[in-house]
């Protein structure tokens, strides 16, 4: 009887230990992401990213795109849905893009230069101008169009991101500029 018990209480364990390790994370989130060091600020910060590409998810805008980037768009139009990162010390959008990027095998940016000025050119292999030369990711700060690039953008505590996918970038920072 002894040797049952033993034998039952080791399997939970086995059991329990197999579940823990378990990356029950579901597409679009990922494990917590951290940037910087605890010695490199009195106390951590904690911004939110989200990627969403949902103008691409239309089957009108994704019949547009080659059939390998077909595969890239997400199914519900959202990329990452709301990742949480913890940040010490000053860092900016570029940051959390490149810390996300290495922590999280689900998600790949890539970035370009031009003017001395580092900008996101995709997401997924779905990269700037793929359905019009003014198409491509923009980003919002708290709910709000940047008006700032994003190597610019200096993260406070509690800070939204979203970058997202727009069909005309221009007539979107436009539109958000006469309001």
């Amino acid at each position: 009887m002894k040797k049952k018990i033993i034998a039952v209480v080791a399997i939970i364990a086995i059991a329990a230990f197999a579940f823990y390790k378990i990356d029950f994370s579901a597409p679009g989130t990922s494990k917590d992401v951290v940037i910087g060091e605890k010695g490199d600020a009195k106390e951590a910060i904690k911004v939110t990213l989200t990627v969403d590409d949902s103008v691409l998810v239309d089957d009108k805008n994704k019949s547009k795109l080659k059939e390998e980037i077909q595969k890239q768009v997400s199914k519900d139009g959202k990329i990452l849905d709301e990742q949480v990162i913890e940040i010490y010390g000053e860092k900016n959008v570029i940051d959390v893009l490149k810390a996300v990027d290495q922590a999280n095998d689900k998600i790949s940016f890539s970035f370009k230069s031009a003017g001395g000025m580092e900008y996101l050119a995709g997401v997924n292999g779905i990269d700037a101008g793929i359905i019009g030369a003014n198409s491509g990711w923009m980003y919002r700060m708290n709910g709000k169009l940047a008006s700032v690039g994003m190597k610019d953008t200096i993260l406070k505590n509690g800070d939204k991101i979203n970058i997202k996918y727009s069909l005309d970038g221009m007539a979107e920072f436009e539109a958000e500029s006469k309001k």
